[in-house]
C-alpha cells in the first residue's frame, strides 16, 4: 500500500508534470508541422512506397544558444531557462522552445509579454487567451515567423510555467 501512495506521489510531483507537459508540446508541434503543408506534398506522381517523415528533435541544455530565437525578445528577468529544444521536419520547417520556470504569476507574466508585444513594432499580436486563471496563451508574428508563449500555474502555486516557442516561416 505505501508503494502504491509512493508511486502517486510521484506521478503528482512538478517534474513528472512538466515532463509529460513537454511531450505534449513535442507532440503537438511535430502535429503541426506535419498537418500544415509539411506533410507528403502531391508533385503529379503517385508511389504506393510509403515515405518516412520524421522531425528532428534536439533537447539542448538550457543555457544553448537557441539559433533562430529572436535575440531581442525578451524573457522575464526572474525567470530561469529549465531547457531548450530544437525541432526541424524534414522539409526545413524550424521551431525552436525555450522552457523556463518563473516565480511571478501567471497574470504577471502575461502582463510582461503582452506589455513588450505592444512595445515593439516589430510584433504584430495574432490572438491571447486570458479568461482561464491557471493558464494563459498569446502568439504574435514577425517576419520571420510566429511566436507562441503558454504560460501555465505550477504546483506548488508559487512556480509558474512559461513555454516559449517560435517557429520560422519557410521560405
Amino acid at each position: 500500500m505505501e508503494n502504491k501512495q509512493n508511486f502517486l506521489e510521484f506521478l503528482g510531483s512538478d517534474k513528472v508534470k512538466f515532463g509529460i507537459g513537454l511531450a505534449v508540446i513535442i507532440l503537438v508541434a511535430g502535429l503541426f508541422l506535419f498537418y500544415f503543408g509539411l506533410g507528403n506534398k502531391d508533385d503529379g506522381s503517385k508511389t504506393n512506397e510509403p515515405v518516412a517523415q520524421e522531425n528532428q528533435i534536439e533537447e539542448l541544455d538550457a543555457d544553448a544558444d537557441l539559433v533562430f530565437f529572436p535575440t531581442d525578445f525578451l524573457s522575464p528577468t526572474s525567470a530561469e531557462i529549465v531547457k531548450n529544444v530544437r525541432v526541424t521536419s524534414p522539409e526545413g520547417q524550424v521551431q525552436v522552445t525555450k522552457l523556463l520556470e518563473s516565480p511571478k504569476s501567471v497574470d504577471e507574466n502575461f502582463s510582461f509579454f503582452q506589455s513588450n508585444f505592444d512595445k515593439n513594432d516589430r510584433w504584430q499580436m495574432i490572438a491571447t487567451s486570458e479568461e482561464n486563471p491557471v493558464f494563459k496563451s498569446l502568439v504574435a508574428e514577425d517576419a520571420g515567423g510566429t511566436m507562441h508563449i503558454f504560460i501555465e500555474k505550477g504546483q506548488p502555486d508559487d512556480i509558474t510555467f512559461l513555454n516559449m516557442s517560435y517557429v520560422l516561416n519557410l521560405e
